[in-house]
């Protein structure tokens, strides 16, 4: 539940804008290879984040439930175990951004 209301609240200052991309190309350039400065790989740990807990949070509630048979159950077993694994990758990568931020900062 915290995680929704969280996402929800902290959606405004977690979108992205021009700002957060590098590279981006103009108008007389050809060249298109587009990406993200570290505010926006931050940015987008977030979305991949708030995506990715979704079905971990959907997997757990319907696991509570006796809606699924044996295999239903086991199904959704796998889904919450890859989610978290995606997670917590995320968690570790975040991480890495946010010690990588500090150093450039010093």
């Amino acid at each position: 539940l915290f995680l929704a209301v969280s996402a929800i609240l902290y959606s405004h200052s977690f979108q992205f804008n021009k700002s957060d991309f590098s590279n981006l190309p103009t108008e007389t350039s050809t060249k298109f290879s587009v990406g993200f400065n570290q505010n926006g790989k931050s940015k987008l740990t977030y979305w991949l984040f708030v995506l990715f807990s979704i079905p971990l949070m959907i997997s757990t509630i319907l696991n509570m439930f006796p809606l699924f048979g044996t295999d239903g159950q086991l199904f959704l077993l796998e889904i919450h175990r890859y989610s978290a694994l995606i997670l917590i990758i995320l968690v570790i990568f975040h991480s890495g951004l946010i010690s990588a931020m500090d150093k450039s900062r010093s």
